[in-house]
């Protein structure tokens, strides 16, 4: 999957590289009782380690229910994958984010601390997949125009692009 996003553009060669993960050199060989041979997964991104099913059961729980528009009809469930501009995403988690902030200084949020860490979940990764477009984008390639204080900061918000 990681080796198909870079191959689609939504990550750098230099994203790929740091994950580890070492596509021309072969890795040692583990043997089962039943005489099946895998590679060894000490190269490769643990998935199922780094997520927990429950959190992205209740995230998918939270995106189904905020499919439904005002006036009832459904729209795609990738529909955010269309482009949302950063500072509506930034916008949006500070909303959530304050909530859960309500939540943990014993108020209470304008929605439940659930859904507001679900809308923090959200937002956070649809301006991290908008910020990889930015970095995937030919156009943008280098983000350094020799003025902005990094990279990200030259993708996002430069006046000279």
């Amino acid at each position: 999957m990681l080796l198909y996003t870079y191959i689609k553009g939504l990550i750098t060669k230099e994203d790929l590289a740091m994950t580890r993960i070492r596509l021309d050199e072969p890795s040692a060989v583990r043997s089962f009782e039943s005489g099946a041979t895998r590679d060894t997964d000490s190269n490769k991104l643990d998935f199922e380690g780094f997520l927990a099913p429950t959190v992205l059961l209740r995230y998918a729980q939270y995106m189904n229910k905020n499919r439904v528009l005002k006036d009832g009809s459904l729209r795609s469930s990738d529909n955010w994958q269309r482009g949302i501009p950063l500072e509506v995403y930034m916008k949006s988690l500070w909303r959530h984010f304050f909530d859960c902030w309500l939540y943990q200084r014993g108020g209470v949020g304008k929605e439940s601390l659930e859904d507001a860490l679900c809308g923090v979940m959200f937002n956070s990764m649809g301006y991290l997949y908008e910020l990889l477009k930015l970095k995937s984008c030919p156009g943008n390639k280098s983000g350094d125009c020799g003025d902005c204080e990094d990279q990200d900061s030259c993708l996002i918000s430069c006046t000279k692009r």
